[in-house]
C-alpha cells in the first residue's frame, strides 16, 4: 500500500495518496487525520472507507474529488475543515 500513499512518520495522517486514477481506497486503520489536499487530483475516485480511528479531515482534503459517489464519515470524525469536499459532485 504505501506505493498507493504516504503517511505520517507516526503513521496518523494521511498526507497524499499517489494513484490519482484510484477509483476507491480504505484507509487504513489507525489513521487519525486526513491531511489538506491528501486526495488533490484523484478526480476518478468514486468511493472511499473511513475507518473509526479518523477524528479529522482537514480542509481541502477530498477537493476535485468529482467523481466521489460514497462515502462514509464514521461518528468519530469531529472536525471536517473548510471546503473539505469542494468541487465534489
Amino acid at each position: 500500500m504505501e506505493d498507493i500513499f504516504e503517511l505520517s512518520k507516526d503513521g496518523k495522517t494521511l498526507i497524499k495518496v499517489y494513484d490519482e486514477n484510484i477509483t476507491n481506497i480504505a484507509i487504513p486503520n489507525g489513521v487519525t487525520t486526513i491531511g489538506q489536499f491528501a486526495f488533490r487530483g484523484c478526480s476518478a475516485l468514486q468511493s472511499i472507507d473511513i475507518p473509526n480511528s479518523v477524528i479529522k479531515i482537514e480542509w481541502d482534503a477530498f477537493k476535485g474529488c468529482s467523481a466521489l459517489q460514497s462515502i462514509d464519515i464514521p461518528n468519530s470524525v469531529t472536525s471536517i475543515g473548510s471546503g473539505a469536499f469542494q468541487n465534489c459532485i
